[in-house]
C-alpha cells in the first residue's frame, strides 16, 4: 500500500531556500488529521498518527524559528496522499493493520531523514556540572533532538547555564524529562519547546510551556508542589494524557494561581480533573469530541478556579467545587455542585446532584428532559438546609422540587413546569415567592415566618401517572407573617390555609371549579380572618336552622374576599368536605341592632361555633353498613379416584373413578347435567376448573435455535452468549424487571441473575404473589415461578419476554416459555398452568347462618347446611377475609397482602347484613351570605 519514503524525501537539512514550508507544513498536517478521521475507532492507530502530526508540527515551529529547515516536503505530501487514498479503501481488519504498518515505516522513514541531516540524532542526558557544560556548549545544533532528553538538574549546576540549555531544545522526537533534585534549584521555563513525545518534569517553581503545541504523556510531578504556582500550555493543542505525579487525567497543584489551556479542543481520554488555587485563572476550551470531531460524553471535575464557564459541552458529567461562579450552558449530562460554588447558572439542567456542605448563594437554572430517557420530566431539584442560599430562580422542566430550610433564602421565583410538588417550608428570612408562570399538580408553603404576601397564581397540571387528572392541590400552614393571601389558580381540588396568624385576607378571585376528580376538600381556619355578620329574618314558611338552605343573611367587611362563586362550586359536588371558618365575628340580628356580640375562635371547639363559621360541609364518615354475603367454598382434588359430594344432605355428585383427563373428568363425571341440577336443588351453584394447585409459570433459557420460541441470530450457535448491552424485559401477572450491564456465557448463571433481580424488585409479600427457583430441563437453564395461591388466582397468567440485542451475531440467546404442565416451544403453554381440579361451590343464600354449604373453617362433614366431600384426597381453599368484620383486612386492602389466601377467585366468607350508623354528615353553610 505504501510507496517508499526514501525515494521521495530529501536526505539533509539545508538554509531556508525560498520554498514556502508553513504552507506545506499546514498541508501536510490537515492531511495527517483528515487520515486519522478515517480511522476513527482504532485507538492505536489514532495515537500513532496523533504523535506524527506533533512531531510535525513542531518541526515547523522549528523550521519558522531558526535558519533550518527541511527538504523533500513535497514528496511526504505526496505519499501522505497515497496513504490516504488507501485508507479510503479499507474495508477489512487486515487492511487497518497493513495501514497501521505503513504509519510505522514512515516514521522509520523519518528518523532515517533526521538522521541524514544536521540535527542532533543522539539522546541528551545532563545529570552532572560536566555534562550540563557539554551540552551547554552546543548551543543550537540541539534546536532539533532526535532522541530523549533526561536533564537531572542540581543545585551546585549554574542555574544559567540550565536555563539557557533548556531554552535551545526546540523540538524532540523522544521523550522529554527534567527533573531538579532538590528544591533549592532555581526553576527554569520550557519557553521554546515546541513539541515532543512523553513530557516529565518537577521542579520547585512554574511550569512554563507557552509554545509546546504537541505532546503524548505530560507527567506533571508535584514534589515541590506548594512552588507551582503557575501552568502555561496556552500553545497545546494536541496531548493524549495528563498525568499529576503518574496519576492519570489529572492537574492538580492547589497553589497554582494561573493554569492556561488555552487552545486545548479535543482531549482523547476525555475525563479530565483539574485542581488549581481557590480564585485561579484557568481559560478553558476543551469539548466533548472525539478523534473525529463528533461528539463524545466527557467527564470533567474542576476545583478552584475563580470562574468556570461552557457552552460548548453537550454531554456527560461535570462536577465543580471551590469555584465562586458557575455557568454551564447547553449541557445536558450530569451536574454536580460541591462546596465553594456561590454563584450557579444553566441553562439545560437534565441531572443535578448537590454534595456536601454548600456555598450556593445565586442560583439561576432551566431544568430540561433527558432526551437520552424517554418519560423524562425533568430533574427533581432538592434545594434542602442550604444555609448560605440568597435567591433561587428556576425555569423549565422539573420533576419536582423541595426548598426547605434554608434560613438566608429571601427571594424565590418559579415559572417552571413541575411535573409533581413544589415544596417551600422552613425559609425563614423568605419575603419573596412568585409563581407566575409555574406548573405543579401541588404547592405547599408552609413555615416561612417572614413571608408577609403571597400570590398563587401558577397552572395547575395534571401528574405523569397513567390516569392522573388535574386536581390542584394548595396547602398554606404555618406563616407566621403572612397577611394577604391571593390564588387565583384554577381547577383547585384541595385548599388548605391554616395556622398563619397574621393573615387577614384571602381572596379567591378567579376560582370557579374543583379539580376534575370531584371530591374536594376546602379547610380555611385558625388564621386572623374577621368579618361582620347580620341575620336576617328567614322568609320560609317553615322554620329555618342556622346555616341550612333558607336561613338569610350578609357578610361584610370579610377577609374571605371574591370566595362566593368557588365555593358554592364546591359546596354542589357531592362528597365535598368545606371548613371554612373566621376567627373573629361581628355578629348582629337585623331585629335588635343592639344585640352585637364578638365572637373569637376557641381552636379546640371551632367547629361547633356556629357564630364563626362560613360553611361546615362534612359529608357522612360513619359506617354505612353492608349487604349480606353469599358463601362460595373451593376444594382441590390432590389425587384422583372414588369422589364424593354432599351439600347440605343432598348428594350432588358420586364419581367412582375420575378419569385421569382433567378436561375429561370435569366434563363428562363432574359437570354434568344431573349433577349440576341436583346442586342447584341443593342450593348451591357447582363449577369446576382445570389447573388449580401446584400453578407454574416457566422460562428456559438456552442457546438459539430452530426449536426455541426466539431466536435472537440467525446463525445457530455452539456456545450460549449474552453481551452487556442487551436488554431482557420479563413480566408475569403485571410484575416486570429490566436487566441489562452484565455480560453471559452461562445459561444457568444468566437464569440466576434474573431470578436475583426480580426478587430484589419484589422482597415482600406486598409486592409478589409467585415463589422463584432455578432448574434444568435438558439444555436449557429454567427459572420456575410457583404461585403461591394454590387455587384459581394465578391461572391462566401469561408470561411475556422480549430482548433488545444490541450485539448482532455476537449474541446466542433462545428461550421456551411453559408452566406446570407443558414446557414446549408453541405459545399456547405459555401461560400459568397446574395438574389439578378444583371444584367449587356458591351459596344461594347470602348470609352465614342459612348458607347452604356452611362457611369456610367449618368441618367438612354430613349435616344440614354443610359440604360432605368424601373418598378422595383434597384440600379445602383459605381466605380470612370478611368485608362485613372491621379489621379483618387491617393491614392493607390489596390481594399481594394475602397470595397465599385463594380470597381473589375461589373463597368467601359468608357474613350477615350490618345496618348503617346514623349519619354524622353537616351541611351548615352561610356561603350565600357572601
Amino acid at each position: 500500500m505504501k510507496k517508499s519514503l526514501l525515494s521521495l524525501l530529501a536526505i539533509a537539512l539545508a538554509a531556508v531556500g525560498c520554498q514556502n514550508y508553513d504552507d506545506q507544513f499546514d498541508d501536510l498536517n490537515s492531511q495527517i488529521a483528515a487520515l486519522s478521521s478515517q480511522v476513527a475507532g482504532l485507538a492505536q492507530v489514532q495515537s500513532d498518527l496523533a504523535s506524527l502530526a506533533g512531531t510535525v508540527s513542531s518541526l515547523q515551529s522549528t523550521v519558522a524559528s531558526t535558519a533550518t529547515a527541511i527538504e523533500g516536503l513535497d514528496g511526504l505530501a505526496e505519499n501522505v496522499a497515497a496513504i490516504q487514498e488507501s485508507v479510503n479503501d479499507v474495508a477489512s481488519s487486515e487492511d487497518v493493520a497493513d495501514l497501521s504498518a505503513d504509519i510505522d515505516s514512515a516514521q522509520e522513514d523519518l528518523d532515517e531523514l533526521l538522521s541524514q541531516s544536521s540535527v542532533f540524532t543522539n539522546n541528551v542526558v545532563v545529570n552532572s556540572v560536566a555534562t550540563l557544560d557539554v551540552y551547554h556548549k552546543m548551543g543550537s545544533s540541539l534546536n532539533v533532538v532526535a532522541g530523549d532528553v533526561d536533564i537531572t538538574a542540581k543545585s551546585d549546576m549554574d542555574a544559567t547555564k540550565l536555563q539557557e540549555l533548556v531554552n535551545n531544545i526546540f523540538t524532540t522526537t523522544g521523550k522529554y524529562s527534567y527533573v531538579a533534585n532538590s528544591s533549592s534549584v532555581a526553576p527554569v521555563t520550557f519557553d521554546n519547546l515546541t513539541g515532543t513525545q512523553s513530557l516529565t518534569v518537577d521542579q520547585a517553581g512554574d511550569y512554563s510551556f507557552k509554545t509546546l503545541g504537541s505532546a503524548t504523556v505530560i507527567n506533571l510531578k508535584d514534589s515541590y508542589k506548594s512552588k507551582v504556582t503557575k501552568i502555561d500550555f496556552r500553545e497545546l493543542t494536541s496531548v493524549q494524557k495528563f498525568q499529576t505525579n503518574g496519576a492519570d487525567n489529572t492537574i492538580s497543584f492547589s497553589k497554582a494561581v494561573e493554569l492556561h489551556l488555552t487552545k486545548l479542543v479535543y482531549y482523547p481520554p476525555l475525563d479530565l480533573t483539574v485542581v488549581v488555587d481557590e480564585g485561579a485563572a484557568m481559560p478553558f476550551v476543551m469539548d466533548d469530541v472525539d478523534a473525529t470531531g463528533d461528539q463524545s460524553d466527557i467527564t470533567l471535575d474542576i476545583t478552584g478556579p475563580a470562574s468556570f464557564s461552557v457552552s460548548n459541552i453537550s454531554d456527560g458529567t461535570i462536577a465543580v467545587s471551590e469555584i465562586k461562579d458557575v455557568t454551564i450552558n447547553g449541557f445536558e449530562g450530569g451536574i454536580t455542585i460541591k462546596k465553594g460554588v456561590e454563584n450557579f447558572s444553566a441553562d439545560k439542567v437534565v441531572t443535578l446532584t448537590l454534595t456536601g456542605t454548600l456555598d450556593l448563594e445565586t442560583m439561576d437554572i432551566t431544568g430540561a428532559k433527558d432526551s437520552d430517557v424517554s418519560t423524562s420530566v425533568g430533574p427533581a431539584l432538592d434545594l434542602d438546609q442550604i444555609s448560605s442560599l440568597e435567591t433561587v430562580d428556576v425555569d423549565g422542566f422539573l420533576k419536582t422540587l423541595d426548598v426547605t430550610s434554608n434560613g438566608n433564602l429571601t427571594d424565590l421565583t418559579i415559572a417552571a413546569d413541575v411535573a409533581g410538588k413544589i415544596d417551600i417550608d422552613g425559609n425563614t428570612d423568605l419575603t419573596t415567592i412568585t409563581v407566575t408562570g409555574a406548573k405543579a399538580t401541588e404547592l405547599d408553603v408552609n413555615a416561612n415566618t417572614d413571608l408577609e404576601a403571597l400570590t398563587v397564581d401558577l397552572t395547575w397540571r395534571a401528574g405523569t401517572a397513567t390516569g392522573d387528572v388535574i386536581d390542584g392541590d394548595l396547602t398554606v400552614t404555618g406563616n407566621t407573617s403572612l397577611e394577604s393571601l391571593v390564588v387565583s389558580s384554577d381547577k383547585l381540588e384541595n385548599m388548605t390555609v391554616t395556622g398563619n396568624d397574621d393573615l387577614t385576607s384571602i381572596d379567591l378571585n378567579g376560582l370557579t371549579a374543583g379539580g376534575a376528580t370531584g371530591t374536594p376538600a376546602i379547610n380555611i381556619s385558625d388564621n386572623d380572618l374577621s368579618a361582620t355578620l347580620v341575620d336576617k329574618d328567614d322568609t320560609a314558611s317553615s322554620s329555618t336552622g342556622d346555616g341550612e338552605a333558607n336561613d338569610l343573611g350578609s357578610i361584610s367587611n370579610s377577609g374571605i374576599k371574591n370566595a362566593s362563586a368557588y365555593l358554592t362550586a364546591i359546596a354542589a359536588t357531592t362528597g365535598a368536605k368545606v371548613e371554612a371558618f373566621y376567627d373573629t365575628v361581628d355578629f348582629t340580628t337585623e331585629a335588635d341592632q343592639t344585640s352585637e356580640v364578638l365572637y373569637v375562635t376557641n381552636t379546640a371547639n371551632a367547629s361547633q361555633d356556629t357564630k364563626l363559621r362560613l360553611a361546615y360541609i362534612v359529608p357522612n364518615t360513619a359506617d354505612t353498613g353492608d349487604t349480606a354475603i353469599t358463601a362460595k367454598r373451593s376444594f382441590i382434588i390432590l389425587s384422583k379416584g372414588t369422589l364424593e359430594l354432599t351439600v347440605n344432605n343432598s348428594s350432588i355428585l358420586t364419581a367412582t373413578d375420575l378419569n385421569d383427563n382433567n378436561a375429561v373428568a370435569i366434563g363428562t363425571q363432574i359437570l354434568t347435567t344431573e349433577n349440576l341440577a341436583a346442586a342447584t336443588a341443593a342450593g348451591a351453584t357447582l363449577t369446576a376448573t382445570d389447573g388449580g394447585g401446584v400453578v407454574m409459570s416457566k422460562i428456559g433459557f438456552g442457546i438459539n435455535s430452530s426449536s426455541t420460541e426466539n431466536s435472537q441470530t440467525t446463525a445457530v450457535s455452539s456456545t450460549f452468549s449474552v453481551q452487556v448491552s442487551d436488554v431482557l424485559d420479563l413480566s408475569l401477572e403485571g410484575f416486570s424487571i429490566q436487566m441489562s450491564g452484565t455480560a453471559f456465557t452461562s445459561t444457568m448463571t444468566f437464569a440466576e441473575a434474573i431470578m436475583a433481580s426480580w426478587t430484589a424488585k419484589y422482597a415482600t409479600a406486598l409486592a409478589n404473589r409467585w415463589d422463584l427457583a432455578t432448574a434444568e430441563n435438558g439444555s436449557f437453564a429454567v427459572i420456575e415461578f410457583t404461585a403461591l395461591d394454590k387455587g384459581t388466582g394465578s391461572l391462566g397468567q401469561a408470561m411475556t419476554a422480549s430482548f433488545d440485542i444490541e450485539s448482532g451475531t455476537l449474541t446466542s440467546l433462545g428461550y421456551v416459555i411453559g408452566n406446570g404442565e407443558t414446557f414446549t416451544s408453541s405459545g399456547a403453554d405459555n401461560s400459568s398452568k397446574g395438574s389439578s381440579i378444583v371444584i367449587t361451590l356458591e351459596a344461594t343464600t347470602a348470609g352465614d347462618q342459612l348458607s347452604e354449604i356452611g362457611n369456610y373453617g367449618q368441618a367438612v362433614a354430613n349435616g344440614t347446611r354443610k359440604v360432605s366431600l368424601t373418598g378422595g384426597n383434597f384440600l379445602e381453599l383459605s381466605s380470612t377475609y370478611n368485608p362485613n368484620i372491621p379489621g379483618s383486612n387491617a393491614i392493607i386492602a390489596d390481594f399481594n397482602v394475602y397470595a397465599v389466601e385463594s380470597r381473589r377467585n375461589d373463597v368467601r366468607l359468608a357474613a350477615e347484613s350490618r345496618v348503617a350508623a346514623s349519619s354524622n354528615a353537616s351541611t351548615f353553610s352561610r356561603i350565600g351570605w357572601l
